[in-house]
């Protein structure tokens, strides 16, 4: 194969025996520099990409995109409400639920959390549970309906059963303050009594939910109907919401709220409540981008300090090549080119070391945490207790181009400079 006069005397001077070991030790460190930032970003945005995949997987596939909320304390008719919200563009599913403050309890121990009401045939299709519950949702439904003197049937976070000391099969109770509410069937008419005791109803744990961090530590499930007949409310206090557009979810479930609802609401989103979490994800990506884009920058130097010496080297060859003939445009893609394959090994090198890490990534730190003892995430703060990891090709991709783009410009400043040289003095030296 016929490559051009550039390439060929590129490839001549990289294979070339360096005369100075300082030039070989540069020409060295300018690859591994190279092939280390390529690794820690690839590594690094893997793990940035898992991190994202496991809060939409879990966080944001458990919790509503966002809450409609009664400035009442109930809604008036809030399934017509959800009805007519569903039919709003950008809205794919809408089911009115009840939210209480609770305090769960085995007698000894108390647990505060969010006990919530729901309906357990449709709130898949608002939220993603099915793959953290150990019971499915039907199993809410319960006796309570038609007797209103039995045990609610509930579903549990993992770490509320935890320090309750429960189980799926055992019963607990449930401290609900709700003053005011039996008295009056009007929601505009509701006046809180703050004197009134709180109300107690007698749980029956028939699954329990397990996510990972604060919401195993915060939250319960039960039927709608049957809590709302057991407490004598006289309806639904929000409305929880499916957004196909999480990012724009505010914006969507304002504008469906002013569209559909007679009442005044307050809206509530996903981004509120996790919006941090996610952000901070999205700052941590970009810190790392720039973060390793300046290690490359710094080993690119490197790649300057060894294509001078390499000029310095070959003066005489420079010369004889200009005395020939050769254009001054050749001496420049020739060092340009011998910059490119010194940064093209240590991408290469990066790249390849830096996928097999990335694809690794969550077994190796187990590894680790077991041959240590120690965790690098702990469950009860966040929401995962391992280090995810997800590679994506265009990540990989866009570190290689940025790598050796920077070899590159790296290698423009010695080219010109090689380029400059004038034969006669050179030959004469």
């Amino acid at each position: 194969m016929h490559f051009p006069l550039s390439l060929q005397l590129a490839l001549r001077f990289y294979r070339s025996k360096r005369k100075a070991a300082l030039a070989s030790f540069m020409s060295f460190a300018a690859t591994a520099g190279i092939a280390v930032g390529v690794l820690a970003l690839i590594v690094g945005l893997s793990a940035m990409n898992g991190f994202e995949r496991e809060l939409n997987a879990r966080v944001l596939a458990v919790i509503p995109s966002a809450q409609i909320k009664a400035q009442a304390p109930y809604f008036q008719d809030a399934a017509g409400f959800a009805a007519r919200l569903s039919a709003q563009p950008g809205i794919v599913s809408a089911l009115p639920a009840l939210e209480l403050e609770a305090i769960f309890s085995n007698g000894r121990d108390f647990v505060p959390g969010l006990l919530y009401g729901i309906e357990p045939d449709k709130q898949l299709s608002v939220t993603a549970l099915r793959p953290f519950l150990s019971a499915p949702l039907t199993a809410l439904h319960s006796q309570a309906t038609a007797n209103p003197s039995s045990a609610l049937n509930v579903i549990l976070g993992s770490t509320i059963a935890k320090r309750l000391q429960v189980q799926a099969g055992d019963s607990c109770y449930l401290y609900v303050s709700t003053a005011g509410a039996a008295e009056s069937a009007d929601a505009q008419n509701f006046k809180a009594d703050l004197f009134k005791s709180p109300q107690m109803l007698h749980l029956n744990i028939v699954g329990t939910l397990s996510i990972g961090g604060q919401l195993d530590n915060a939250l319960g499930f039960t039927d709608l109907k049957a809590v709302l007949q057991a407490l004598q409310l006289p309806g639904a206090n929000q409305i929880q919401l499916k957004i196909d557009d999480l990012l724009a979810a505010p914006q969507i479930a304002y504008r469906a709220a002013a569209a559909a609802l007679p009442e005044a609401c307050y809206v509530d989103s996903w981004l509120s409540t996790q919006g941090k979490l996610y952000h901070d994800i999205q700052m941590i990506r970009g810190l790392m981008y720039l973060a390793m884009l300046l290690v490359m920058a710094v080993a690119s130097f490197n790649i300057v300090s060894t294509l001078v010496m390499a000029v310095s080297e070959k003066k005489r060859e420079i010369a004889i090549l200009l005395t020939m003939g050769a254009p001054r445009a050749l001496i420049v893609q020739t060092f340009c080119l011998l910059g490119l394959c010194l940064g093209l090994k240590g991408t290469l090198v990066g790249a390849v070391l830096g996928t097999a890490a990335a694809l690794g990534l969550t077994p190796l730190t187990r590894c680790l945490e077991q041959s240590f003892n120690f965790k690098f995430l702990n469950a009860d703060i966040y929401f995962i207790d391992f280090i995810p990891s997800s590679l994506e090709p265009v990540d990989v991709l866009l570190v290689t181009c940025c790598a050796l783009c920077l070899s590159l410009l790296a290698a423009l400043y010695p080219a010109l400079r090689a380029a400059r040289l004038q034969p006669a003095a050179e030959l004469n030296s």
